[in-house]
Formats: structure tokens, C-alpha cells, sequence
């Protein structure tokens, strides 16, 4: 109840149960008594059960739905964190200047071609309606998804996870990430 429906509530009155039971606990809880006419105690509590951005009262509980709690975990999972770093094979933790420097080369080809192949969708030969329907979106499309990877890449340099040594990872990092135009220090 926001808004709009708060008004209708407090000038005629109508509301379902759920709320206006919700309504008179919060007013119990705050040692009012439910028949004083105090009403702009009452609006406050009203007010502060509203669900909408900040300013709600945090320690209101809403249960979720049956549904939902069926499939939330309750208890704590048989594994830790160790456990699942213990069933990863070693060498998947071990850091490949070489490697990634593959992975980089990879993805900037990629770009390169698909910039080259883009060249050609405003030619003359091609419809229009082909060409800003199917085509450029396209293009956009999988020039985003390889450029995803990039900034993936970048980012990972800041986890020094490019190779092993910081000094390596920072201007990879540094580099690819003033490419896209993000910040790499700050993010």
C-alpha cells in the first residue's frame, strides 16, 4: 500500500486484511492504541510500511510466498569453499603469460574481422532494409560479445590473473581497458 493507494485507505477506509492487520501490529508495536484518533501517528505507520526504496522500516519481516521458501536453502551446503578448490586440478590455477596473451590476440583478431567484414554492408548492393535489419545488428551484436571478452580479460588483470607477474598485468590491463574507455585502477 504507496501512494496513490494510501490515500484511498485513509480517507474511505477500504484495504485488505493482510495490510490493515499489518497496520494495527505496527500501531501496537509503537504503544499506540488503535482507537485513539491519533491520526498522523497512524499515517506515519502507514508511511513507514510502504515497500518503496529507502526509508522503509527494516525491521518489518515479510515472508515470502510458499513458493519461494521451498527452494531458498535453509542450512548450510556439505561442502566449503576449500573442498570445492581441493576438485578443481591444479593446473587450471597455474598463470600462462603465453596462454593469455593468446586469449588477448584471439579477441582483437576477432574484432579486426568483424570491423573488416563490416565494411561492406553499406555497399551499394546491398538493400537497406538488409543492411539496418539484419546485418548491423548482427554486426553489433557479436562485435559486443567479443568486446564483453576483452573487458573480461582487462578485468582480470586487476586480479592479477593474466600472469604472474603485476607490473605485466596492470599494462595489459591498463591498456585494454583504456581501449573500451573504462576506468582499470578504479574499477
Amino acid at each position: 500500500m504507496c501512494l496513490v493507494s494510501s490515500h484511498v485507505h485513509r480517507w474511505t477506509g477500504i484495504g485488505d486484511s493482510t495490510q490493515t492487520t499489518h497496520r494495527k501490529n505496527r500501531i501496537k508495536a509503537l504503544g499506540l492504541q488503535s482507537g485513539v484518533s491519533n491520526i498522523s501517528a497512524k499515517r506515519r505507520v502507514r508511511a513507514s510500511s510502504c515497500n518503496m526504496g529507502k526509508g522503509g522500516d527494516a525491521s518489518v519481516v515479510h515472508r515470502p510466498s510458499s513458493k519461494v521458501s521451498k527452494r531458498v536453502p535453509v542450512e548450510k551446503p556439505d561442502f566449503t569453499v576449500g573442498t570445492l578448490r581441493r576438485a578443481i586440478p591444479p593446473h587450471c590455477f597455474e598463470r600462462s603469460l603465453l596462454r593469455s596473451s593468446g586469449y588477448v590476440a584471439a579477441d582483437l583478431l576477432g574484432m579486426v574481422a568483424l570491423y573488416f567484414c563490416s565494411t561492406f554492408i553499406d555497399q551499394p548492393a546491398v538493400p537497406r532494409w538488409l543492411a539496418y535489419g539484419l546485418l548491423w545488428p548482427t554486426y553489433w551484436f557479436f562485435q559486443g560479445a567479443v568486446g564483453t571478452g576483452v573487458w573480461v580479460i582487462a578485468h582480470e588483470c586487476g586480479h592479477q590473473a593474466f600472469s604472474k607477474w603485476q607490473v605485466v598485468n596492470d599494462a595489459v590491463g591498463l591498456t585494454l581497458h583504456s581501449c573500451l574507455l573504462v576506468p582499470y585502477y578504479s574499477w
